[in-house]
């Protein structure tokens, strides 16, 4: 309530009013104890003892009389003073408490009413659910800039209220607009191993990359530099291959970029909501809002979990759930079966059971190649007759699937050149047509073993027998078939086990 506002009040209902904003003023300058506690904290920091040295921080600690962040750290707190509001610490940032308040000194803070604080000396007041920031000697500013809702802040004791979208110099008290830039350092962020992708979608959602928008697909990657956002009533879901997923609620965006190690992904929150869902034993997924600002969340192979920056998480409730039948299957591990393989072969055929809706993917050699679902039969993924090169090759089958993966490697032999035939003689011995010769297959000695299959045409009468080949690949034949009459043509075939032929004909 403004004070103007207040000012239109009846006597009675004035003076009431102004009593309890009175009690509230003596509330705050008793301060209940502990008046700053440090909460949460991520790198390097440092509380200022009794003693006035600098000791490192230990979670969660009362903050006597200052506190003090490194160049990588940030900290959590709660200040109390008339009510229970939070204040995080940026990277080499120091406040100090002294005279029963808090005093934000030098670096930059996000605040969240309510509170009741000095920034440089100057008094600041927080309405409960406001959000502001304070930048202290960063870029040589000194300023505090309202994010949301509204606050009181005074310099040189000239009291200044100020709205969503306002900022003040600390220093000569001059009121200016403001708008905060893209991800800022408070941002909200998540960061899992491998990519992201959208995984289910309601009401309008979009990506955006290199300016160009376009309805978001499921199963459309959040590559780094792209946007994923929602419309009214909308929500998305987003699958992390480390495991765990998490919901873009309705008006909000999201940017993904590179992750701060190789083979991860962040993902910051520029506006709006994002609930994230956490396991919960083998209870349904608990949901964490990360609305806050500043709040950092890190996703592990069980699941996206929250690490810094939200005090507590609460059950998923109607209001919040946008896919509950999501919530059942994160639950549910991932299976991969992969058919037995064909080796020696000439081209590669892979045929594969897991979820359906899966993504499938055999990886040989650095190329991907993609498995497709097999029409009518859910869950169900082959490859047919992929062309590699010859020779020894392994192949690893992943499946991906709500931000799980699961994966099976197998060893193949590629090959494409048929056995040769040297040597070739059949000798007639007495009611006998003996056949001799050398038979040479590539692709049997990479199997490191194996058989040929030799068929002998003699007229209208056809033998076949079963060549053994060692691992040089090298096989002698001496094989005695009954005489055919003179001058018939003795034709022979020799096919290896990735179904390749060789021919030769005898007179």
């Amino acid at each position: 309530m403004s004070l103007l506002a207040a000012s239109r009040l009846s006597s009675p209902l004035r003076t009431a009013l102004c009593a309890a904003l009175l009690s509230g003023a003596a509330d705050a300058a008793s301060g209940p104890s502990p008046l700053v506690k440090a909460e949460q904290l991520q790198g390097r920091a440092e509380t200022l003892a009794q003693q006035g040295q600098w000791v490192p921080l230990r979670v969660p600690a009362t903050v006597p009389a200052g506190l003090r962040t490194g160049g990588d750290g940030w900290v959590w707190t709660t200040l109390r003073n008339g009510g229970t509001g939070k204040l995080l610490l940026g990277p080499a940032s120091r406040l100090r408490v002294t005279g029963g308040r808090a005093e934000l000194q030098e670096g930059r803070f996000l605040l969240l009413g309510p509170l009741s604080l000095t920034a440089l000396g100057q008094p600041i007041t927080l309405d409960a659910g406001a959000q502001a920031r304070a930048d202290l000697g960063v870029g040589g500013l000194k300023r505090v800039a309202v994010l949301a809702g509204g606050a009181r802040v005074t310099v040189a004791g000239k009291a200044t209220r100020l709205g969503a979208g306002q900022a003040i110099a600390l220093g000569t008290g001059q009121v200016s607009a403001f708008r905060e830039e893209e991800a800022p350092w408070y941002a909200p962020r998540l960061t899992g191993s491998g990519r992201a992708s959208v995984q289910a979608t309601r009401g309008p959602v979009y990506l955006t990359a290199g300016g160009t928008r376009t309805v978001a697909r499921v199963g459309a990657p959040l590559l780094p530099g792209t946007r994923l956002s929602t419309g009214a009533g909308a929500w998305a879901e987003v699958g992390l291959l480390g495991g765990g997923y998490l919901r873009l609620q309705e008006n909000s965006e999201l940017a993904a970029s590179a992750g701060p190690q190789a083979g991860t992904t962040t993902l910051s929150l520029l506006r709006g909501q994002v609930w994230n869902v956490l396991r919960s034993g083998s209870g349904p997924p608990a949901l964490v809002s990360s609305g806050l600002r500043g709040s950092t969340f890190v996703v592990g192979v069980t699941g996206l979990r929250k690490t810094f920056g939200v005090f507590g998480a609460g059950t998923g409730n109607g209001s919040a759930a946008g896919n509950t039948s999501l919530d059942a299957q994160v639950q549910t591990p991932l299976v991969l079966r992969l058919d037995p393989v064909s080796s020696p072969t000439q081209r590669l055929t892979l045929g594969v059971t897991t979820q359906p809706g899966a993504a499938v993917s055999a990886l040989v050699r650095g190329q991907v190649l993609t498995l497709a679902p097999v029409a009518g039969q859910p869950g169900r993924f082959q490859l047919a007759g992929a062309v590699l090169p010859e020779g020894e090759a392994q192949v690893e089958v992943r499946a991906d699937w709500r931000g799980q993966r699961r994966t099976r490697r197998v060893t193949v032999v590629v090959d494409r050149t048929p056995p040769t035939l040297t040597g070739l003689r059949a000798e007639r011995e007495g009611r006998l047509l003996r056949l001799r010769g050398t038979l040479r297959d590539l692709g049997t000695a990479q199997a490191r073993a194996g058989r040929l299959t030799l068929t002998v045409q003699l007229g209208p009468q056809t033998q076949t027998r079963r060549v053994a080949v060692g691992p040089d690949g090298v096989a002698e034949i001496d094989f005695p078939f009954p005489a055919p009459p003179d001058d018939t043509p003795v034709r022979i075939t020799a096919r290896d086990e990735a179904g390749n032929e060789a021919y030769a004909v005898l007179p």
